[in-house]
């Protein structure tokens, strides 16, 4: 008997080794098939689930990375966005600050005029009104430095009209010099605009305003963009909306509230002989495929003020292409500056036709020419003997060499201020 219960004693502990070297997943109990017979081992099974749990393993790990672009992603364009909206929250802020709420319906219609002439630059003491019967004609001098006939009747319509004014004539009667008549609600008087430029000298010297552009943000990272997004408040950006050092430049020029313009880069004359770069608009394309990538560049620079062209020598001469440009860059209500890589270009004068906000180059400085002491003279002497206003200065690349460049140019518009102005595209 003792023999018997020795016997099943041995048994049960073999079981017991057995089950733990079960779990140990031991292939020998998924070869023999001696052991298949006992009730602990269902080795096929497990053998599966194992694949299944690999499997899945597999697959996040492939995925993990994904996961992980995506969640930077999510948190890059958030911290992108609030610094939009601190941007726009700032610009609506000093707007308010600036400009008071006033509500003009509440005011007759000598203080709309009054209002409307201080808003826009015209001196109060060169305002003259002169009262015929019902017809009431008002004198606007206008300072020739600042502004235009054209523009200020398109202003002054606009202010008008929104105060249900309604516009009953307008004429051109001799070079810059327009005539507007306007009726106000409830009124049966007649106010009879009369836009000139001032021969009084009333208005302070003319200063000639400069806008500098360095163009080339996009193409490369750039060891020295801190000390560019620092030098001048004033300077203006182009980005190439090529890829993610674009975007990546773009949200430095943000948190600065620096402006920049989206460099468009066009096909150039004589290609491929002369060179384009491969994701620039070529003419051959058609007008869906142009459409597509300029959808595509403001996608990448949401926020850019406007656009300049980059080369483009065949493109900006091109009279089927340039609408379709100008007219997605109107629908955007942005500027549209054009860089003037050939002197045939139809570019600016479409873009004036199709009522714009629009400037074409003045010159494009080439910074090794003015490094020593002769070249600080020669800046000087260019710059005097260039009479366009705005003088509109762009610079290719935005290397060492042309950061001391700008250096050396804000010096010299310090030293003459009473002559030069830096200004941003939206100042001019």
């Amino acid at each position: 008997m003792s023999d018997l219960l020795l016997m099943f004693s041995c048994q049960e502990k073999i079981f017991s080794m057995m089950d733990n070297i079960f779990l140990t997943n031991n292939p020998f109990f998924i070869t023999c098939p001696l052991m298949r017979n006992f009730r602990i081992i269902p080795p096929i099974t497990n053998r599966n689930k194992k694949r299944k749990h690999t499997r899945l393993l597999i697959i996040l790990l492939i995925l993990l990375p994904v996961i992980l672009w995506s969640v930077k992603f999510f948190f890059q364009t958030l911290e992108f966005l609030t610094v939009e909206n601190m941007i726009d929250n700032n610009k609506q802020e000093k707007h308010t600050l600036e400009s008071p709420s006033i509500n003009l319906l509440n005011l007759n219609p000598q203080e709309q005029i009054n209002y409307f002439a201080e808003k826009n630059g015209i001196l109060s003491k060169l305002v003259r009104y002169r009262k015929r019967g019902e017809l009431v004609d008002i004198h606007f001098p206008l300072n020739q430095a600042e502004v235009e006939p054209t523009y200020i009747n398109f202003q002054l319509t606009k202010f008008l009209t929104s105060l249900q004014w309604t516009q009953t004539s307008g004429e051109e009667i001799e070079r810059n010099t327009q005539l507007l008549a306007f009726i106000p609600p409830n009124d049966n008087f007649t106010y009879r605009f009369r836009l000139y430029y001032d021969q009084s000298h009333a208005y302070p010297p003319r200063k000639q305003k400069i806008c500098v552009i360095i163009k080339g943000f996009g193409e490369m990272e750039y060891k020295n963009l801190e000390q560019w997004l620092t030098i001048n408040n004033n300077l203006v950006y182009s980005v190439l909306p090529i890829n993610r050092i674009s975007t990546m430049n773009a949200k430095a020029l943000y948190h600065k509230n620096l402006e920049f313009l989206l460099e468009l880069p066009l096909e150039n004359a004589g290609y491929p002989i002369v060179k384009t770069e491969s994701y620039a608009i070529f003419a051959h394309y058609s007008g869906n495929k142009i459409n597509s990538i300029l959808r595509t560049f403001y996608r990448r620079l949401p926020k850019s003020i406007g656009v300049i062209t980059h080369q483009g020598s065949l493109i900006t001469t091109d009279k089927s292409i340039m609408p379709l440009i100008l007219k997605f860059i109107k629908k955007k209500n942005g500027y549209f500056i054009d860089d003037k890589s050939n002197e045939t270009s139809i570019a600016f004068s479409m873009a004036q036709d199709m009522m714009i906000p629009s400037f074409e180059k003045t010159i494009t400085f080439i910074p090794r020419l003015y490094q020593n002491d002769i070249g600080n003279i020669r800046l000087s002497n260019e710059l005097n003997t260039l009479q366009n206003n705005p003088l509109l200065i762009t610079l290719e690349k935005p290397d060492q060499l042309t950061f001391d460049f700008v250096q050396k140019l804000l010096q010299l518009i310090v030293q003459q201020q009473d002559k030069y102005e830096l200004v941003r595209i939206s100042e001019l």
